[in-house]
């Protein structure tokens, strides 16, 4: 059933306004037709990521082309010392330089990426070689830091560092219990603290626990979650029950829980509400969705998806009403205002993004601070990350010669 959201705002800030609409006022629409586009639009925190690995170094470049990312940190050199001053002043550079271009990064730190002869013998021929817990605070400390100086490059925090590829399996006892990843994800989360980056663990069932008894974690930012790497696998548990939310991940190489169809998967990603898949792993599993037609769908629709409607503006320019569907599987996780833009000048915030719930219909009726002039210009809507409406004609609701 699709949510009904009404929202009503009159901005001054310091006073509601009237729910019925003056019978004098005349409307104007829009010559265009609002059509929702037929591709993919690409935008910030949803969709398909690439994945990039740096081992050891923190100076990385990531191509324009590339909105959102996962990126691998590999610091298995770092096992028993803490990052130097160059080398965050590195990271912050970095990161600063995906933020000039609204880039969004979901990243990993992880000491131990095993080699073939390890992962050839099933993994057991060793425990993963991580820091000592001291030491791993430390680094997430240092880290975090950085991330959060830079926090409009950074999507989510994979909590990783414990195990083998950081996905918290692996390790050696003492640091696999649901209390210990449960303290790394805490950590993360004071390192994070006054930011809206997502905090990720590998499974659910190491927060749990934690969650029963903190359950305002799953609300308040920093946010927690969970990635999952091998979705619709056999050990797949969220694939019956949804326990905690999921944000993104991969599919992998195991045997399925029901089966890789689009059928079963396209319908658990939306049952989930997935924000972003790594649009190269696994490769067989990806290769079947193109085959059987679905691939088009997927990349539509993760995370949220904005389409407009309906729009009209009162002929003396002081109310506008829209109508904005999210027709997307998932939403925005995180605050994104909506402005009402006039000739590329901010008119006043109409909304925020994140209250747009995957499948609701948005009714914004909004009484102006001043009147817009109705002759000559443009009327968009834009947020601070540039996100991009699903329609043909972008972002424009009206348009004056």
């Amino acid at each position: 059933m699709k949510h009904i959201l009404y929202v009503f705002f009159a901005l001054t800030l310091s006073c509601g306004i009237s729910s019925v609409v003056n019978a004098q006022i005349r409307w104007i629409v829009p010559s265009q037709n609002f059509q929702e586009s037929g591709s993919t639009t690409v935008n910030p925190d949803r969709g398909l990521y690439k994945q990039l690995r740096f081992d050891n170094t923190f100076s990385f470049a990531v191509s324009p082309q590339e909105k959102n990312v996962r990126i691998y940190f590999v610091i298995d050199q770092f096992i028993n010392k803490p990052f130097d001053q160059d080398q965050m002043t590195d990271f912050g550079n970095s990161l600063a330089a995906m933020e000039r271009t609204h880039q969004r990064a979901i990243v990993r730190f992880l000491y131990d990426y095993p080699s073939a002869d390890v992962v050839s013998s099933g993994l057991k021929s060793r425990n993963a070689r991580t820091a000592p817990a001291s030491l791993m605070s430390m680094h997430i400390r240092q880290l975090g830091s950085v991330l959060a100086s830079h926090r409009r490059a950074v999507f989510a925090v994979e909590s990783g560092l414990v195990g083998f590829w950081g996905e918290q399996h692996g390790d050696t006892p003492d640091k696999q219990t649901p209390s210990a990843i449960a303290s790394v994800v805490d950590q993360w989360r004071v390192a994070l603290a006054g930011t809206q980056i997502q905090i990720l663990a590998r499974y659910p069932k190491a927060l749990q626990e934690h969650i029963a008894k903190q359950p305002d974690i799953l609300a308040i930012q920093p946010k927690v979650g969970f990635w999952n790497d091998c979705l619709g696998a056999h050990d797949d548990v969220n694939m019956q029950v949804r326990q905690v939310p999921i944000v993104e991940g991969e599919t992998c190489m195991l045997a399925p829980r029901i089966d890789y169809s689009c059928n079963t998967m396209m319908g658990y990603f939306q049952s989930i509400q997935l924000d972003e898949l790594h649009s190269e792993y696994y490769r067989d599993i990806i290769a079947g969705w193109k085959m059987q037609g679905c691939f088009k769908q997927l990349e539509e629709r993760l995370g949220y998806r904005y389409v407009i409607r309906k729009a009209k503006l009162a002929d003396d320019g002081s109310e506008i009403m829209l109508q904005i569907d999210n027709v997307g599987w998932g939403r925005s996780l995180v605050s994104r205002p909506l402005y009402l833009v006039h000739d590329g000048h901010r008119v006043q915030q109409i909304g925020d993004l994140v209250d747009f719930y995957p499948g609701s219909v948005n009714h914004l009726h909004i009484h102006l601070n001043a009147p817009l002039p109705l002759s000559g210009g443009s009327i968009t809507l834009e947020t601070d990350d540039d996100v991009q409406f699903s329609n043909t004609t972008g972002n424009l609701i009206f348009h004056f010669n």
